[in-house]
């Protein structure tokens, strides 16, 4: 102990910086969180997958310090990659950029390896591995595979130019995205939400057209719930309008409603203070 120092003071000393560790640690978790499910929700309300990088690299880009991202998608018949998405470059790099080979490059490696790869002090690193983004002013690199299961989708990376590494938190928290974001872009899951879509609307043009040809609000309510019952798997349906005294609703039609619901439905005054939910 140095001298003049009071021991009363040493465990309080302790005591105060493993309050301020534990308290770091759990923002730095916090953040982490955020960043995951502000991320998540960005893939899986989009189904393009250049939409999609964007989203996320929106998110990333001012909180990491990144200049740049990388996208690399595995090609149909699984023998290289193709670019669907670079920030960051100029277009004659990005030209060069459209295709890479498994074990070309960094992105290449990670494909073939399926595993991170982090690079550090690039600009003064003498490895053919990273000649590409080092050409490009790269500094430090973080290059994630896209894995569904033990199904390659592809690879997500991003670099700076401002610093030569980036921190143990930021390289966690672009690994924790990375399963995520290989769901969001599986050709698979891409397909299925397309074939649903185009169900919907091919069920939507039906009833467009029942809805056009019926001669009376009770005809169009019938139509209508005729066709949108089984779209969105509901149990029962009821479709209502304003009635003429302005107070109370007008069922119009209604599948699987009790009878003594369409009373109570028709008699509830619609600027009431309860939900019409707890009445019913």
């Amino acid at each position: 102990m140095r001298q003049g120092s009071d021991p009363q003071l040493a465990p309080e000393a302790r005591a105060a910086g493993e309050g301020s560790s534990a308290y770091a640690t759990l923002v730095e978790k916090v953040r982490r969180l955020t960043t995951l499910s502000d991320a998540m929700t960005a893939m899986l309300t989009r189904d393009d997958p250049r939409e999609i990088i964007t989203a996320v690299y929106d998110l990333l880009r001012v909180e990491l310090r990144l200049d740049c991202c990388f996208n690399y998608l595995v090609v149909d018949d699984a023998t290289g990659l193709r670019l669907n998405f670079v920030a960051g470059v100029s277009p004659e790099q990005e030209e060069s950029l459209e295709w890479l080979e498994f074990g070309q490059a960094v992105c290449g490696n990670v494909a073939m390896q399926r595993a991170e790869i982090v690079r550090e002090d690039v600009q003064s690193a003498s490895d053919p591995m990273v000649a590409l983004i080092r050409s490009l002013g790269i500094t430090a690199y973080i290059c994630e595979p896209l894995l569904v299961g033990d199904r390659l989708v592809g690879t997500f990376s991003v670099g700076t130019r401002s610093r030569t590494r980036f921190l143990r938190e930021e390289v966690e928290r672009l690994r924790s995205i990375a399963g995520p974001l290989a769901f969001a872009l599986d050709p698979r899951r891409l397909i299925r939400s397309l074939g649903q879509l185009r169900q919907r609307a091919g069920r939507l043009q039906v009833v467009t057209a029942a809805a056009s040809g019926s001669a009376t609000p009770f005809d169009v309510a019938k139509s209508v719930i005729e066709h949108t019952t089984a779209m969105f798997g509901a149990v029962g349906t009821v479709i209502t309008r304003l009635a003429g005294n302005g107070r109370t609703l007008q069922i119009l039609d209604a599948r699987a409603m009790p009878g003594g619901y369409r009373e109570e439905w028709a008699q509830f005054p619609v600027d009431a203070d309860a939900p019409l939910a707890q009445v019913v």
